[in-house]
């Protein structure tokens, strides 16, 4: 199966997966950053469970996309090609999950 995603859902993701800071008065569009997503899944016939998915894009950001309203002249833009494939196995299995000792004093990050 091959799905289009929302541009708007996705970028929010990446903005807060990653260090990428903008400028919140900017307003670009998105379709403008994000090419060529696409997104496949591969389905189970007998369980219904995604078993793989496969994405990919191309993501272009420029000068202007930071707030920089007049870039010097060695402002590039940035094109990055993201591939990421993920497989599903073991639905409903036990696991065993045990925190490491270095993380038994570890400070909440939560804002």
């Amino acid at each position: 199966m091959e799905i289009s995603p929302d541009l708007n859902k996705l970028w929010e993701i990446t903005l807060a997966e990653s260090s990428i800071q903008l400028n919140e008065e900017n307003d670009f569009n998105v379709e403008d950053i994000f090419e060529d997503v696409v997104v496949k899944y591969w389905i189970s016939k007998d369980t219904e469970y995604p078993i793989k998915t496969s994405t990919l894009m191309k993501i272009t950001l420029n000068p202007e996309d930071f707030g920089e309203s007049d870039p010097s002249p060695n402002a590039n833009s940035v094109t990055m090609d993201y591939s990421m494939n993920v497989s599903y196995f073991d639905y409903n299995q036990p696991v065993d999950i045990i925190l490491p000792q270095e993380a038994q004093n570890a400070t909440d990050r939560q804002e």
